[in-house]
């Protein structure tokens, strides 16, 4: 399943070609060279240019991220109403369902975002730039997570862009049993323990911040 789902990836830079989200993760392909908007050299990578490919990879691993999100708080929203409007189990399970196979896309893309970003050197153009970047600056006056925040510093500051990369792979992960405990209590026809819909509520939101933070960050130096 993960072979067929590269291979339409790949299929997909090669005929549509480069390609450049926004919002979750973005811009931190151009590190490795290849594609940039902004600045010039870089690589290839097995015959197709690595920011093209990492990028399409990002992007796509966005969309599901936040497909899966937004699944996550309409399965919320219907457990809040549950005792208004009754519990319908077949809906919170097409819900939670949808939710779960975007986030298992979401570690697929991660997953080979990561074994793709060991192989590549990095340009030392944008590590540069990371390095020298005024973090304590950009924290002020934009109200963001410190703590969110100062994970994503320990790895930019450093230029260790990689590491970013296995971090957001190993929270999808983390991500992923607590989606199955919550789908194993509505298959059984039971409502989860609010305390865990809290749990992932938080990995969740703290996942989101973690990426639209590198995304900010690149976005500011190139």
């Amino acid at each position: 399943m993960r072979l067929r789902l590269l291979s339409l990836f790949i299929c997909l830079v090669l005929f549509s070609g480069t390609v450049f989200g926004t919002v979750w993760c973005n811009w931190f392909t151009c590190a490795y060279g290849g594609e940039c908007p902004k600045l010039s050299g870089g690589s290839s990578f097995v015959g197709i240019k690595s920011g093209g490919y990492m990028s399409t990879l990002v992007t796509i691993g966005a969309g599901n991220f936040l497909s899966s999100y937004s699944d996550f708080q309409a399965f919320l929203k219907r457990y809040e109403l549950s005792e208004l409007q009754g519990i319908c189990f077949e809906e919170m399970d097409s819900i939670l369902s949808s939710c779960i196979t975007s986030m298992e896309n979401t570690n697929v893309m991660y997953y080979e975002l990561k074994t793709i970003a060991a192989l590549i050197p990095y340009n030392q153009v944008v590590i540069s730039k990371l390095n020298s970047f005024d973090y304590d600056g950009f924290l002020q006056g934009r109200k963001l997570n410190p703590a969110v925040f100062q994970e994503v510093r320990e790895f930019l500051s450093k230029g260790d862009v990689t590491g970013s990369v296995r971090s957001i792979y190993s929270k999808t992960c983390f991500i992923l049993p607590l989606l199955y405990r919550i789908k194993f209590d509505i298959d059984r026809k039971t409502l989860p323990e609010i305390s865990n819909l809290w749990e992932l509520n938080q990995a969740y939101s703290n996942s989101l911040l973690f990426g639209q933070y590198i995304a900010w960050i690149f976005k500011s130096i190139l």
